[in-house]
């Protein structure tokens, strides 16, 4: 619900009406100074965009890093690394990428100003007007916000007034491991640092409306909260391993092997009855370049969510200038094309990525395990077979707790990384000059047949010759 609302709020922001005018921005360093007036929206692909002037407009931008401290008469839509802003912003705030922070300097105009914002780290420290509505990992709250806080992630820190409820999901106190995480921010933004897992509403924090949470663990309330509604999620693990009936356990993991079983045995068997030869190049890649397949399938899944961020807002820009043409019919038609074509790419990626990939993996393990004990016929029941055994071996692993996610995660990557390096490989075709040379490496030179001469008189010293004898063969 969270998601579409969010994706509701970025189709706001197309003005789908009359402009009265636009700038266009693109290459290493961008800028708007301070004596600068932009008449109308602004757009941006930049490597750095710095707003220190008045955009009487929208900001629509793609960047590494996003300063914003001028005067902004509309709303700001940006994908980046980071987005900095002090400045003026007149009505919302929607941010995708790694790091937001509104500073305490910034300021929010509009009654009804909101921010929206999917990153890693999202910190506010002005005086929000509106609602706030997040995912991510964490949301530190410094400034006061005059709506709701909608928030799905890891940490929630509260240190400001809320004048709404508070709607969240985070995680469990008990747990600190952010050191991965935090290695990862640091490249964005060495001074953000990342808080531990949970919820806490500081002693400066103060809810007038209803919390509610989900978490495996209670949070910390030092702060004043007029009603709470905690509901406790236990995961699914965890339930497992608190069962006392170990029956029940055993029924409950066998019940998960049946489900990844079915899921990569369904997914396969389609996979091989439509395309039986090209599923042989990526499982000997699987199995003679593992490492290698594991590392780049991993970088490509990380690569994908910045890519389906940059598609969409290319999309909106296309979107954007025509709407410039004034034809509705027109506008509404190209905004459905981009928007099937955007859905449809991202489902059939993390279709592949996800699902074929393993199913990939899971023949790779069944023709490995049963290469000493299955003599193979040289038919399609073959792949089959692999496939099922696979199958049946990778799920035993996946449904285990804790292991099997990360067994999960290798093999999604394995696979994917072998498609790749296969599509990699694939021989180009040769000219056919060159294929003649190719193809007689090695050979045996054949001696071209002499045509039969003219007919003449014999010449001399042929008379002693046996009957029937051709020179020419």
């Amino acid at each position: 619900m969270r998601f579409r609302l969010f994706v509701i709020c970025l189709f706001m922001l197309i003005p789908f009406g009359s402009l009265h005018a636009s700038e266009f921005l693109q290459g290493s360093d961008c800028e708007i100074s301070e004596e600068e007036v932009v008449n109308g929206t602004l757009y941006a692909i930049c490597r750095t965009l710095t707003v220190a002037g008045e955009v009487r407009g929208d900001i629509l931008g793609a960047a590494v890093n996003v300063t914003i401290s001028g005067q902004v008469q509309g709303s700001t839509m940006i994908a980046a690394g980071k987005l900095e802003v002090s400045g003026e912003i007149a009505e919302d705030v929607i941010f995708f990428g790694g790091i937001l922070h509104i500073t305490s300097d910034a300021t929010l105009k509009s009654p009804l100003s909101t921010v929206y914002s999917a990153a890693l780290s999202t910190q506010i420290d002005a005086r929000v007007p509106g609602n706030v509505g997040a995912i991510g990992y964490q949301l530190l709250i410094y400034g006061t916000v005059g709506g709701n806080v909608d928030f799905s992630g890891t940490t929630l820190r509260i240190a400001a007034p809320i004048g709404g409820d508070v709607t969240a999901s985070v995680g469990d106190r008990q747990s600190n491991g952010v050191g991965e995480l935090q290695t990862l921010i640091q490249l964005v933004d060495s001074d953000v640092t990342l808080q531990p897992p949970g919820l806490i509403v500081l002693p400066e924090g103060w809810i007038g409306g209803t919390l509610r949470y989900r978490s495996p663990s209670e949070g910390e309330i030092l702060g004043h909260v007029t009603t709470i509604v905690y509901e406790r999620v236990i995961p699914d693990t965890a339930a497992i391993a608190s069962q006392q009936d170990i029956g029940g356990a055993i029924g409950e993991y066998l019940r998960q092997v049946l489900r990844e079983f079915l899921t990569l045995a369904i997914i396969g068997v389609v996979v091989v009855t439509l395309a039986p030869r090209s599923i042989n190049g990526p499982i000997s890649i699987i199995r003679y370049r593992t490492l290698t397949s594991i590392g780049l399938g991993l970088l490509i899944f990380i690569l994908s969510f910045p890519m389906v961020l940059i598609s969409i807002l290319l999309s909106l820009l296309i979107i954007l200038i025509i709407s410039l043409l004034g034809v509705e019919q027109i506008t509404l038609i190209i905004t459905l094309v981009m928007v099937a074509i955007n859905f449809s790419g991202a489902v059939m990626f993390y279709f592949i990525a996800l699902f074929f990939s393993r199913a990939l993996v899971a023949t790779a393990i069944g023709r490995a395990a049963l290469s000493r004990v299955y003599r193979p016929k040289g038919r399609l029941t073959d792949s089959y077979i692999y496939l099922l055994a696979g199958a049946f071996l990778l799920s035993l692993v996946i449904a285990l707790p804790y292991i099997g996610t990360v067994v999960t995660g290798a093999a999604a990557f394995l696979g994917l990384g072998a498609l790749v390096l296969n599509r990699q490989r694939l021989p180009k075709r040769q000219p056919a000059a060159t294929q003649g040379v190719r193809a007689g490496i090695g050979r045996r030179p054949e001696i071209p047949q002499l045509p039969p001469p003219l007919e003449s008189p014999p010449g001399p010293g042929t008379e002693r010759l046996p009957d029937g004898f051709n020179w020419w063969q």
